[in-house]
């Protein structure tokens, strides 16, 4: 569990399927700040664990669901592969009925593949085009030059654009953060996002 920096500082926990019961985040909910926004991470898996993971917590406990395609063997050019992704997407929507956040996490910033720029445009231009979900998570640094490109496809798609930026090396100085979130307020994004580790002092 971590808290993630959008916007206005809103808190938003990002919480692992089948990690975490109905008390932990009952625990969570509790001692957060006001009005605290739950997000519940799915990252593969067949759909039956999904399903029993999910069906364990009570839909109280979040507020949205985020559905990780660089888990799983999702990534690719094949209509399979499309056809994966979408009927999970689909089977999340129809089983929580929360909005779905898709993301594709680079091995750069965290995630668990390596992905050249233009097939990380690609694959995110094609998802705002033919996917049903609430919004699409970009990388600030991967999209580099494409971002502006990225960001237009989702907003015509009629999705929420989260523009994000990773650094689990360690902490960025309050300096740099603040210079992270101005190159991204230049954009075109909905939503603003760094995610650091946090070290203790």
């Amino acid at each position: 569990i971590y808290t993630l920096s959008l916007h206005d500082a809103l808190p938003i926990y990002e919480l692992g399927v089948s990690d975490y019961m109905e008390s932990k985040l009952a625990e969570l909910i509790k001692a957060g700040k006001e009005n605290p926004f739950f997000i519940l991470v799915v990252k593969g898996g067949p759909i039956e664990e999904i399903e029993d993971s999910i069906k364990s917590l009570s839909t109280d406990c979040y507020d949205a669901v985020e559905f990780r395609a660089d888990f799983g063997n999702f990534i690719g050019s094949s209509v399979f592969h499309k056809m994966q992704i979408a009927s999970k997407l689909t089977f999340l929507k129809f089983l929580t009925d929360k909005p779905v956040i898709l993301t594709l996490r680079t091995k750069d910033e965290g995630g668990e593949i390596r992905v050249s720029t233009e097939d990380y445009r690609d694959f995110l231009l094609w998802a705002s085009m033919n996917l049903e979900v609430a919004a699409i998570d970009g990388e600030l640094f991967t999209l580099g030059k494409y971002t502006a490109e990225v960001l237009e496809a989702i907003k015509r798609g009629g999705k929420l654009s989260l523009l994000s930026c990773h650094n689990f090396q360690g902490s960025l100085k309050a300096e740099e953060i603040s210079r992270i979130f101005a190159h991204m307020s230049g954009s075109e994004a909905d939503i603003m996002k760094v995610a650091v580790m946090a070290e203790s002092s």
